[in-house]
């Protein structure tokens, strides 16, 4: 309200804030933010949330049609720099093109996620966000993508398996000898 008061418009807040709420409800709870028109924006939201844990990071596209926003969730697997050339001094690092600061300026898409491969800008002309990486796992800060959560465990799980195979081969290897020293004080 303050801000909506410089401009010299005056609102009651709490009339605003149940129109804009009720609106809000109604949008998330229907299909129509989903653009195959399958799920509801809060469904959507979940899946994005699970395949970003799971897969390590997950692509959502905003798409702009008929007036309203449809959101679009692509699996972090589709983004693919193989195709293509980036903007001017800009990189394609993991299907993600990054400018010289680092920002993301576009992701490239190829795969099952789309029929044909896409160049997908992260802002319009308008500096307004286009697509945007919902990530798992963030663990070093140079990296442009997400890890799953699995991979975590990944490397102990495998030094776990190391130390059993080794535990193991050197009891069975200690079982062959048919024969055993005895040592005393004499001996």
């Amino acid at each position: 309200s303050d801000v909506l008061s410089i401009e010299n418009i005056t609102i009651s807040p709490e009339d605003f804030n149940k129109k804009i709420e009720a609106r809000w409800k109604l949008y998330a709870n229907s299909k129509m933010a989903d653009y195959s028109g399958m799920e509801t924006l809060n469904a959507l939201a979940n899946t994005c949330y699970l395949s970003s844990i799971v897969g390590g990071d997950t692509l959502v596209v905003l798409r702009y049609e008929n007036k309203t926003i449809k959101v679009q969730l692509i699996d972090g697997a589709h983004l693919n720099g193989s195709f293509g050339a980036p903007a001017a001094n800009n990189r394609i690092v993991n299907g993600v093109e990054l400018n010289a600061r680092n920002q993301h300026v576009a992701f490239h898409v190829k795969g099952k996620a789309l029929e044909k491969p896409e160049r997908i800008a992260a802002r319009d002309s308008n500096c307004f966000m286009r697509a945007f990486l919902v990530y798992g796992l963030d663990y070093r800060i140079d990296n442009v993508r997400g890890m799953p959560l699995i991979a975590a465990v990944m490397e102990t799980d495998k030094k776990l398996d190391r130390y059993k195979e080794g535990t193991v081969g050197s009891a069975e290897e200690r079982q062959k000898i048919a024969y055993a020293i005895v040592h005393n004080q004499h001996s």
